[in-house]
């Protein structure tokens, strides 16, 4: 048991109950901590029934393929391979890269946007042979060749990406 100092009177556990001023307040007076519930939303209203809905397909209405109209430049593929073939007049050994997406400033300089290379590699003589993949979304594609020694821009094109190939002669 804990001693108290001789000046604090002793409190027995029954003062303490017995002398305990209970404050309560009328229910009509709202709890400031306590915030009011909302007031639910009103629900929409449904939406009306169409006047003539279209009945669902169904084996019954007899629907065939022969029945679906397709323009006749619609191609379902999104993509081709394509050939590209590189011959250039030198005898250096250079770096290829070759991007499908660029930016084109207006003083003429290209800048390719990394996450879009295809191709990276060492083309021997002037000369690479190839076929990449392409998507309908590339219409354009930079092609790049470097020095390998210096890291020298030796060659450097746009051209139209087309399912025909890209030959590229100097």
């Amino acid at each position: 048991m804990m001693n108290q100092p001789d000046d604090v009177p002793a409190i027995s556990p029954q003062e303490t109950n017995d002398d305990q001023n209970i404050m309560t307040k009328p229910d009509n007076t709202p709890d400031p901590a306590v915030s009011p519930e909302p007031e639910p939303e009103p629900e929409p209203e449904p939406e009306p029934e169409p006047e003539n809905p279209t009945p669902p397909i169904s084996d019954s209405n007899n629907n065939d393929f022969g029945d679906i109209k397709v323009p006749d430049d619609f191609d379902l593929n999104t993509s081709y391979d394509m050939n590209i073939k590189i011959n250039l007049t030198t005898k250096k050994t250079l770096n290829l890269t070759i991007y499908h997406d660029f930016t084109e400033f207006e003083n003429g300089e290209i800048s390719p946007i990394a996450g879009s290379l295809l191709v990276s590699g060492t083309m021997l003589n002037g000369n690479f042979n190839g076929t990449i993949r392409v998507t309908s979304v590339m219409i354009y594609i930079l092609i790049q060749a470097y020095d390998n020694n210096a890291n020298q821009m030796f060659y450097q094109t746009v051209v139209e990406a087309t399912p025909d190939g890209i030959i590229i002669t100097d």
